[in-house]
């Protein structure tokens, strides 16, 4: 390739977008305006406009000239304006204007271009909803599903869009049906004749339009029998995809209904790991309301295929605070020779801090603690799973000063930023006494300057300097208020004090002799 070649690729698509952010000027002349245009021209103008697109929501000449261009002689100058309309339309109401002017064009390729780009105003504009309801009707199997899909999930309220997409299920085009499925899932446990659809459309000739269904049926399954039935009845399908989506479909309703769970624990052990996959993630669903489904779940977390244990972290993860085997086996997921199993474990710590309920007793907390800080101090290599640990410890002693400060002085080894930001809740609850004026009482290097700044800082006065600057002129009012904090702070209870002096002595960045560098997020 020669130089001049790769010097026109770097100015199309590095420079492009920058050069068009600074000047506005040549925009008017990427209209092309006639079909005779040249095509190396209309090509060469065609990815400058596509390089403009991040533009549209933050610069009106770019959303102008973008209008314009939905009315550009050249189909794909039209479509690609569309598109990148598309994001700003539920924004602007010439935009909305100008996509429903295209929605009524003659050439199907332009109302494709407008269904797909109004799908985020259709819950938003009656006009743009009565423009979609119209491209229903269209002739076109690409318009239709693309009208399908926008007018759903946000516009079911509407009974005029429901009964639209009960139509189009009977389309017969596939992709239509799929389209209309996937459309009508949100209305599945709510509206009679939207569940019998999705419910026909499971015995649907085409396979993905019975995996679509399936998976619709999810919410419905709950509570309604004839949506359970159907699923049951797909369970044994002779296609991998629709039993997957038949797995993934029943982990609500298996939590209730003793065939679903069954058909579950069936479905994960299938010869798909696919349907495996999605059986395992409902396994998670149902393990804490059936010790069965946890006790399967253990059995997972050692798994031969490092996907399966990956999977099953999520759910161990809801009853990790509870049950001692489920924590046992997550922290088991957290030192996994995959990479990916590990990586999948360590992001579940913040579903076992969500599961933390009052009921759990101070003794339990303490044991669950210790658990968490043993494991720390064996693998400080770690990083992200002590991370999310660290938050849990956390919330774990929010209420115990006492472990508060015994977990600290075990901890002070640790990544001073990670640990500062885990404990920043229970630092807050001394809010009142300005965390700025906190750093300062325990601060061995304070001096009269120092204070000031970081008062006037706290405070949302008008001094922002650096702390290098030149403090300004010392007032009463300012030493009276950090007086007031400082004697506020006394006022704490005597382990609360022990506990922040530990942080500020400890928590100290190498070659800093006070706290603000490490403590300024708190």
């Amino acid at each position: 390739m020669s130089k001049t070649c790769l010097a026109i690729i770097f100015a199309t698509c590095v420079l492009a977008p920058h050069l068009w952010a600074e000047a506005p000027e040549p925009l008017s002349s990427l209209l092309i305006g006639s079909q005779a245009t040249p095509w190396s021209r209309r090509t060469e103008k065609l990815k400058a406009v596509e390089s403009l697109v991040p533009l549209v929501s933050t610069r009106a000449d770019v959303r102008e000239l973008f209008i314009q261009l939905t009315q550009d002689p050249d189909a794909s100058f039209s479509r690609t304006a569309a598109l990148g309309l598309g994001p700003v339309a539920n924004d602007y109401e010439e935009v909305r204007t100008a996509l429903i002017q295209l929605a009524g064009a003659r050439s199907h390729f332009r109302r494709w271009a407008a269904a797909q780009a109004l799908e985020s105003a259709a819950n938003h504009d009656i006009q743009v909803r009565k423009m979609l309801l119209h491209l229903t009707h269209d002739s076109s199997e690409e318009v239709l599903k693309s009208a399908a899909v926008a007018l759903g999930p946000s516009s079911l309220e509407h009974a005029d869009v429901r009964a639209a997409l009960i139509r189009l299920s009977s389309s017969p085009f596939s992709s239509v049906r799929f389209g209309s499925a996937q459309a009508l899932e949100p209305a599945g446990a709510t509206s009679p004749e939207t569940r019998a659809t999705l419910i026909q459309l499971c015995q649907d000739q085409n396979l993905f339009v019975r995996g679509a269904a399936a998976r619709a049926l999810r919410q419905a399954a709950i509570g309604h029998d004839d949506a359970r039935a159907a699923l049951l009845r797909l369970s044994a399908h002779e296609d991998s995809g629709v039993r997957e989506a038949v797995a993934n479909a029943l982990g609500g309703a298996a939590v209730r209904d003793r065939e679903a769970l069954a058909a579950v624990f069936r479905l994960e052990r299938d010869s798909d790991i696919g349907v495996r996959l999605a059986a395992t993630e409902s396994l998670g669903a149902v393990a804490p309301r059936h010790p069965d489904a946890l006790a399967a779940l253990l059995v997972l977390s050692r798994d031969s295929d490092p996907r399966i244990r990956e999977r099953a972290s999520p759910g161990l993860a809801q009853v990790a605070a509870q049950n001692a085997d489920a924590r046992i086996a997550l922290l088991r997921l957290n030192e996994d020779p995959s990479p990916e199993v590990r990586e999948g474990a360590a992001g579940t710590w913040g579903r076992v801090r969500g599961t933390l309920t009052s009921d759990l007793s101070m003794e339990h907390r303490r044991q669950l603690s210790t658990e968490l800080l043993d494991w720390i101090m064996r693998h400080p290599a770690e990083k992200k799973a002590i991370a999310g640990m660290i938050h849990l410890l956390a919330a774990l002693s929010r209420e115990d000063a006492e472990l508060r400060l015994q977990l600290w002085k075990r901890a002070a080894g640790m990544d001073a930023p990670i640990s500062v930001r885990a404990w920043s809740g229970s630092i807050s609850r001394w809010q009142e006494t300005s965390r700025q004026a906190l750093r300062l009482s325990y601060d061995p290097s304070f001096s009269p300057g120092t204070p000031i700044r970081f008062a006037q800082r706290s405070e949302g006065g008008a001094y922002r300097s650096g702390p290098t600057s030149t403090p300004p002129h010392e007032t009463p009012e300012i030493e009276a208020h950090l007086q007031t904090r400082r004697a506020r702070l006394s006022t704490l209870p005597a382990e609360e004090r022990a506990l922040i002096q530990y942080v500020a002595q400890r928590m100290q960045p190498p070659g800093c002799s006070t706290l603000p560098a490490v403590l300024s997020n708190l």
